[in-house]
């Protein structure tokens, strides 16, 4: 089980147990106060965690203030226990969660129109160029005008976003974060 680390449902246990031995990797709480530190004021914002494994940083911007949040996961298991933490906040009103592929969501949500502020990709670190998934949410189209992405990578791998533009990236012990603008 994890916590979350800020907001109205700050310390609340989020359950993960039927995800163990997954490819699911919780951002620890460490990671997630620098992200968040270095994101910054979220009150308001619609969000979309790709890769959402826990679904622990969509529900962290939930409970900081942000209106919406999307979850995308390719796992069945892992959506449905993002679904049952939702539930159990009582936030499916102010939720979605999916069950595909993140580059047959990017499509839909782009074909639907959708717009986001903020949209975290946190791949496992076995999936090969991380960036890659930067440049599908860039040619998606779906990151608001002055939205952000932030990337979460294996601090040994080097980042080469493309089409985007860094605005922050900070080393930790194993995880590196990006946070990057459309251009």
């Amino acid at each position: 089980m994890i916590r979350l680390i800020g907001g109205v449902f700050k310390n609340h246990e989020i359950k993960t147990e039927p995800l163990l031995g997954k490819d699911t990797r919780p951002s620890l709480a460490i990671v997630r106060k620098s992200l968040f530190d270095l994101l910054g004021e979220i009150e308001g914002c619609r969000c979309l965690d790709l890769f959402a494994g826990s679904g622990v940083l969509g529900m962290e911007s939930l409970s900081r203030g942000a209106d919406f949040a999307f979850f995308i996961d390719k796992e069945r298991i892992a959506a449905m226990q993002i679904k049952k933490n939702l539930e159990d906040m009582n936030l499916t009103d102010r939720s979605e969660v999916h069950n595909t592929d993140y580059r047959m969501a990017l499509k839909a949500l782009s074909k639907r129109g959708e717009k986001f502020d903020v949209i975290f990709l946190d791949p496992p670190y076995r999936f090969t160029r991380a960036y890659d998934s930067v440049n599908h949410v860039i040619n998606a189209g779906i990151l608001a005008k002055e939205g952000k992405g932030v990337l979460l990578s294996s601090s040994l791998e080097n980042i080469d976003i493309g089409n985007a533009i860094i605005l922050k990236d900070k080393m930790l012990t194993q995880t590196r974060i990006t946070i990057f603008k459309g251009v």
